[in-house]
């Protein structure tokens, strides 16, 4: 590794840490007052209905502050084509968006599409996502729909769930990805799921989808008897460091990670990969009909619209283009031609006007609570913020301790053993997944470096196990004697 490719790794974890750090501060500044709200929704009566209220109403304002480090920090970026469809979804109304699935920041993306638009999002999650601390959480108290892909136990949740809001008077975007799986690369529960996917559009004489996972169609009626006349049907891929024609909306440049199923350099984006910096994803869609009468009519329907879902992904991976208005206008329902690709706008003033805001209420509400100061509640704060990071900066150090022991050879041999020694002392604390890999990896090249007396230390070491005749101890101490540099006593 060259010595500015390493320079720019550990560049890019430290910046990673330190916005992770601070997105999961404001988490948890969003999530405390649903906590403090919660003891509402078990008072007879009024209390689940008030419950709502009160919570739709601090979420629209809330949310924001947490879209501030992906968005505006990070320069996540999202380019939409056909973006008026999804203004076009009307305040104060119901909405279902059947995503693609090829990250695990599609609800990143959902929720600030809301936000923009002024709509309450809801999803549709896997049971154990709101196991998750602080973030399952808060999606549990705001309502999601979790499923554990058993029909028979799903169907009469969601429709429930969906009933209940209705009776509530309160409005919902619901967002979902039908695949309901992610196939990670390499993983051996992802490449067992392929051929099943492969084997099951085979029985409905269709062809293999190259890109995409099959639909999980069965509960999908309840999900469309919420919003029958309002269903947005989106792909997205995932591109870091991308380049766009002006006017067409292709793809000239950048590194795209959203590719064909089996491709080797196929990446699933996470939160990691958006704190680090440089991603941007691509959206192209529109209304469809989906007719929930018929169960077998609405199989056909979701396996419709995969298939054209499919062709967007392939299209872009061969040849970076989205599809053409004709393409567009004879699939989706369109009340005018689709609008070209644009970037969404990122409100820089606004959303770091609502981080700051939200923190200093938050000050001001502990601070009336616990009955201190303000400077001291704000104190409190920031020093919560700072436990947040002391893993961070111990990650930070022991990145740079390592990225220099790393180098080391580059420099006088007199700095070798105190570089070595502090990266020891850093690491002796704990460090992150990739500090631990450099650790290995010097440990590998100090292992390979050892001299002669170093082999003879370390059998006399494993010796010292079995030592236990006179004769062996004296055996023993003349291996040891015969190290110069021995400690293993």
């Amino acid at each position: 590794m060259r010595m500015s490719d390493a320079r720019a790794s550990l560049i890019g974890e430290c910046r990673m840490l330190f916005m992770t750090s601070i997105w999961l501060f404001c988490c948890l500044q969003y999530f405390l007052p649903f906590l403090a709200m919660l003891p509402i929704y078990f008072v007879p009566g009024v209390g689940v209905f008030v419950y709502r209220k009160l919570h739709a109403a601090y979420d629209k304002y809330g949310v924001v502050c947490t879209m501030t480090v992906p968005f505006s920090w990070c320069g996540f970026r999202i380019h939409y084509r056909n973006y008026e469809a999804f203004r076009a979804i009307k305040c104060g109304s119901d909405a279902l968006v059947l995503s693609t699935h090829c990250s695990r920041v599609d609800w990143l993306i959902g929720t600030y599409l809301s936000v923009l638009n002024g709509h309450r999002v809801a999803f549709v999650a896997e049971a154990t996502t709101a196991l998750m601390p602080i973030i399952g959480w808060q999606r549990w108290l705001a309502g999601d729909i979790f499923v554990t892909r058993a029909f028979h136990q799903d169907g009469p949740r969601i429709a429930s769930n969906v009933a209940s809001y209705k009776a509530s008077a309160i409005s919902r975007l619901l967002f979902l990805a039908p695949e309901g799986f992610v196939a990670d690369p390499g993983s051996a529960v992802g490449e067992a799921y392929l051929p099943q996917c492969d084997a099951f559009m085979a029985r409905e004489g269709r062809p293999p989808l190259t890109h995409l996972l099959t639909p999980r169609y069965k509960g999908m009626q309840s999900f469309v008897q919420h919003a029958p006349r309002s269903v947005l049907s989106v792909a997205m891929a995932y591109v870091t460091d991308a380049v766009l024609e002006a006017h067409t909306g292709t793809l000239l440049g950048g590194s795209l990670l959203s590719r064909g199923l089996r491709d080797p350099q196929r990446v699933i984006p996470d939160l990691h990969t958006v704190f680090r910096g440089g991603l941007s994803v691509l959206i192209q869609g529109g209304f469809i009909s989906l007719d929930a009468s018929d169960p077998q009519k609405l199989k056909e329907q979701m396996l419709d619209d995969q298939q054209m879902k499919d062709t967007m992904m392939q299209l872009w991976q061969q040849s970076g283009h989205v599809l053409s208005d004709a393409q567009t206008a004879a699939y989706y329902s369109l009340d005018k031609p689709p609008s070209p690709m644009e970037e969404v706008a990122r409100p820089h003033l606004w959303l770091n006007a609502y981080f700051f805001g939200h923190t200093a209420a938050s000050a001001l509400v502990l601070s009336i609570l616990l009955r201190i100061s303000y400077l001291s509640a704000l104190v409190t704060l920031v020093y919560t913020c700072g436990s947040q990071s002391a893993r961070t900066s111990t990650d930070i150090r022991a990145l740079f301790s390592l990225w220099r022991e790393h180098h080391a050879w580059r420099r006088p041999m007199s700095c070798v053993a105190s570089r070595a020694s502090m990266a020891r002392r850093t690491t002796a604390h704990g460090c992150s997944p990739v500090a631990a890999r450099w650790s290995r990896c010097a440990a590998r090249r100090r292992s390979r470096r050892r001299s002669a007396s170093a082999s003879v230390r370390s059998r006399a070491c494993a010796t010292h196990s079995w030592a236990r005749s006179p004769a062996q101890r004296a055996e023993l101490n003349r291996l040891l004697d015969s190290s110069p540099d021995s400690n293993c006593g």
